[in-house]
C-alpha cells in the first residue's frame, strides 16, 4: 500500500461516512425517531468498511486476508445492525437523543446535524483500522490473524448475549424503572460496550506484524 493509496482511501471513507450520517439526519428529522440514527450508523460503517476491505490495491485480485477482514466486518455490522433495527422499530424516539434535542431547543436540527457529523469523523478511524488490516501485505494467514478471528467472535457473541439479556429484562413490566443487575449486567454496568470495544481490537491485531521487530 502506498501513501497515496492510503490518503485516497482516507478521503473516500470520510466523505462516504459524512454522506451516510447526513442521510441519518434527514431520516431522523422526517420520522422524529432518532433511534434510526444508530441503525444507519452501524449499517453505514459496515458497508464502508466492507468496501474498503475488498478494495483492490495490488491489481492481482483479492487476498485471503481481505476476504477474512471483510467477513469479520460484515458479521459485526449484521449482528449489531439487526439488533439496532429491532430496537428502533419498537420505540417512537431514542431517550438519549430526545434529551439532547430538548436541551438544544429551537437549535436542535442544526445541533443534531453537527453531532452526527462528529460521529462520522470519529468513525473514520474505525473504518481505516479495518482498511489497514485488510491490506496488510504479509503473505498468507498467520496465527495472529486466527487469534483476531477468535477475539471478534467472542466479542460479537458476548455483546449479543448482553443485549439479549437487557432486552429480556426491559420486556418485563415488573422491571420498569429498575436497573438490570442480572446475568452479565451483574458484573458490569455496560457489558455490551465492553465487548464492542473488545471487538475493535481484532483489526489492529491483524494489521501489525508480531513476528517482526
Amino acid at each position: 500500500m502506498t501513501l497515496l493509496q492510503f490518503v485516497i482511501a482516507l478521503i473516500g471513507v470520510a466523505v462516504s461516512l459524512s454522506l451516510i450520517m447526513s442521510c441519518a439526519w434527514l431520516i431522523q428529522q422526517r420520522t422524529g425517531n432518532s433511534g434510526w440514527v444508530d441503525t444507519i450508523w452501524t449499517a453505514g460503517v459496515g458497508l464502508v468498511a466492507l468496501s474498503s476491505a475488498l478494495l483492490p490495491l495490488a491489481g492481482d485480485g483479492l487476498h485471503a486476508r481481505q476476504i477474512l477482514v471483510a467477513v469479520l466486518a460484515a458479521l459485526w455490522a449484521s449482528r449489531l445492525g439487526l439488533h439496532m433495527a429491532q430496537r428502533s422499530a419498537g420505540i417512537s424516539d431514542d431517550p438519549r437523543y430526545a434529551k439532547m434535542s430538548e436541551e438544544w431547543g429551537d437549535d436542535a436540527p442544526r445541533q443534531m446535524f453537527i453531532f452526527l457529523q462528529q460521529q462520522a469523523i470519529v468513525s473514520v478511524a474505525l473504518v481505516m483500522s479495518i482498511f489497514v488490516a485488510a491490506h496488510n501485505p504479509a503473505p498468507g494467514l498467520r496465527p495472529q490473524d486466527f487469534a483476531a478471528v477468535a477475539v471478534l467472535l467472542i466479542a460479537v457473541a458476548g455483546e449479543g448475549l448482553a443485549d439479549w439479556q437487557l432486552t429480556r429484562f426491559k420486556s418485563d413490566p415488573a422491571n420498569k424503572g429498575r436497573v438490570n443487575d442480572r446475568g452479565m449486567w451483574s458484573w458490569s454496568q455496560h457489558p455490551n460496550y465492553f465487548f464492542e470495544t473488545l471487538g475493535w481490537t481484532a483489526y489492529p491485531l491483524i494489521a501489525i506484524d508480531l513476528a517482526y521487530p
